[in-house]
C-alpha cells in the first residue's frame, strides 16, 4: 500500500486515509526486502513486534530447512578436537566451559589442544519482517520473567540468530507482555 515504486490496487487506497497502521505479533518474514516505517506516510505505525525465542519470526523456508536436518542429525557422541594456538581464535567470544573457571591465562596449558563443540551455521535468511521490529524480551539480568524490556533491532541483527522456543510464539505470551509493558509505561515504571 504504502509502495512509491510499485502500483497495485493497494496502491490507490492510500490516498483514502489518512494514517495506514500495520502492527504485527510473531508474524513470519514476509518481504524480500527489509520494510521500514514508510517515511511518506506521517503519523503511520508500522511495527513487528517479536518475542525473543519465538521460531515463527525467522521462519524463512532456508532456516526451516536448516533446522528439520539439525533435528534430524543425531548429537555429536565426543566434541571435536582442535588444536589452536590462541584461545581467542576459535570464535569471538567462546570460551570453552573448563577454561571459564579458570582464574587467569597463566592457568592455561601451552599444548593448543582445546575442545570445540560443533556449531551450527546459520543458513542466509532470504525474508525480511515488515516495519520497525521490536524485540520482546526478559530484561537482562533483570529480576524474573516479567521484568520486561522493548528492543529495537534491525533486520540484520536479528538474522544473526535462531529461535526455537515454540511456547514464545503464543499469542497469550504476546498480550501479556504488551499489557505488562504498556501499565509500565503509563504508571512511570518503565526504567
Amino acid at each position: 500500500m504504502t509502495s512509491q515504486f510499485t502500483q497495485s490496487e493497494l496502491t490507490h487506497l492510500v490516498g483514502f486515509f489518512k494514517r495506514v497502521h500495520c502492527v504485527t505479533f510473531g508474524a513470519p518474514p514476509v518481504s524480500l526486502f527489509p520494510l521500514p516505517q514508510a517515511n511518506h506516510i506521517r503519523k503511520s505505525m508500522f511495527y513487528a513486534f517479536a518475542n525473543e525465542g519465538d521460531p515463527v519470526v525467522r521462519a524463512d523456508k532456508a532456516i526451516v530447512r536448516s533446522l528439520l536436518k539439525l533435528y534430524a542429525v543425531p548429537a555429536p557422541s565426543d566434541p571435536c578436537k582442535v588444536i589452536c594456538p590462541i584461545v581467542n581464535s576459535i570464535a569471538p567470544g567462546f570460551v570453552p566451559p573448563r577454561i571459564k573457571k579458570m582464574k587467569s591465562r597463566k592457568d592455561l596449558k601451552v599444548s593448543g589442544e582445546v575442545t570445540v563443540y560443533p556449531a551450527w551455521k546459520i543458513p542466509e535468511s532470504l525474508l525480511s519482517l515488515g516495519g520497525r521490529i521490536m524485540l520482546l524480551r526478559p530484561r537482562f539480568q533483570g529480576r524474573g520473567p516479567e521484568d520486561l524490556e522493548l528492543c529495537g533491532v534491525t533486520d540484520e541483527m536479528l538474522r544473526e540468530v535462531v529461535y526455537g522456543d515454540p511456547m514464545a510464539h503464543a499469542m497469550k505470551l504476546y498480550a501479556r507482555r504488551i499489557e505488562t509493558l504498556a501499565s509500565k509505561a503509563v504508571t512511570g515504571q518503565v526504567g
